[in-house]
């Protein structure tokens, strides 16, 4: 069986430098990607993406991550920035 890839999401920012798929993707379908522009997120498993910055004093987002799916908030995610600050979300950004 051949794959093929999609594209999904035009970004404004710029390049993608991370993705990662929330703990529980498999139920919730939440996905994060960091850009230039902030983190965009996608609740519907990558099919759309919108901008989500509320709360970000530095858009420059170079890393994030999910914390483990036995964590008491299931959707808790960090967000490292180029300047080295370092943001979390417990609604999945």
């Amino acid at each position: 069986m051949e794959s093929s890839w999609q594209r999904r999401g035009a970004w404004t920012g710029g390049t993608v430098s991370t993705v990662a798929l929330s703990p529980n993707f498999a139920t919730d379908h939440l996905a994060l990607a960091a850009t230039a522009a902030g983190v965009y997120r996608s609740t519907d498993s990558g099919a759309t993406w919108s901008l989500s910055t509320a709360g970000l004093s530095d858009l420059q987002v170079v890393g994030l991550a999910f914390v483990e799916q036995s964590s008491p908030q299931p959707q808790q995610a960090f967000i490292a920035t180029g300047s080295g600050r370092l943001f979390r979300s417990n609604d999945g950004g």
